[in-house]
């Protein structure tokens, strides 16, 4: 389902929140992945898509699919605020990177309570991440993991870094995930799995209702086989005696 490109309220993508998702998770090659995550965690914050990293942290990307959704993010009381969340990534379509982002970082950086950085997701024939900017000098993990095509132009400064670090007060406090919050993530993992949709080529339920009962419509003409009952004693011999 296509949607018309237009700055403001439109979409400015086709595609649905779960392809992006389906996306992110494919480009970052972490499958401790888990989808819109709210009152089972966070309570009244909702976070459409977060990773588990391997020291038990939690990474949460932000979807957008419109500019005018992405500007009201920044207007929140909360600004992904909780202390359990230690790195925060929004991602954009493509039609995002540029001049209109660069612009909208200069202009509000003062305003942001913590630090981000961006993903842009394409408009081609497939959803994919085509490019990344990390804020800060990608490890060298990244730099081997990812090519140097993934990185665009900084949108965040290392003046304006510093400006964003000082309005973010819960930065000290951000911790790892304790036991009981790691078990508690992994539950909603599980749910969310049976909700997930099936990949493309798969047989849906409906074909496998077809196919059962195709199965079922032959196994019904088959002529069932006779079954045979094992001879009991004789009369003479059900006592014992004979003659």
């Amino acid at each position: 389902m296509a949607n018309k490109r237009k700055t403001g309220g439109a979409l400015e993508t086709k595609w649905g929140v779960r392809d992006i998702q389906r996306a992110i998770v494919a480009y970052t090659h972490n499958d401790n992945s888990i989808p819109n995550v709210a009152w089972g965690f966070f309570g009244s914050m909702e976070c459409d898509l977060v990773q588990l990293t391997d020291s038990n942290r939690i990474r949460e990307f932000e979807i957008k699919r419109s500019w005018s959704d992405f500007m009201v993010d920044f207007k929140k009381t909360r600004f992904h605020d909780d202390i359990r969340i230690c790195r925060l990534t929004f991602v954009l379509p493509e039609s995002f990177a540029g001049d209109r982002l660069k612009k909208f970082c200069a202009d509000h950086y003062a305003e942001f309570k913590r630090e981000f950085d961006f993903l842009f997701y394409a408009e081609g024939d497939r959803c994919e991440i085509v490019q990344g900017q990390w804020v800060t000098l990608p490890s060298w993990r990244q730099q081997y993991m990812f090519p140097e095509q993934f990185r665009t132009e900084t949108y965040i400064t290392a003046e304006m870094l510093k400006t964003i670090r000082k309005n973010d007060v819960a930065a000290p406090y951000r911790r790892r995930l304790f036991t009981e919050e790691l078990a508690r993530l992994y539950r909603l993992g599980t749910i969310r799995l049976w909700h997930w949709p099936q990949e493309e080529g798969a047989p849906d339920e409906k074909d496998k209702g077809t196919e059962n009962t195709e199965n079922t419509e032959n196994t019904e003409q088959a002529e069932p086989a006779e079954r045979t009952e094992p001879a009991g004693p004789a009369a003479g011999d059900e006592h014992g005696g004979g003659d």
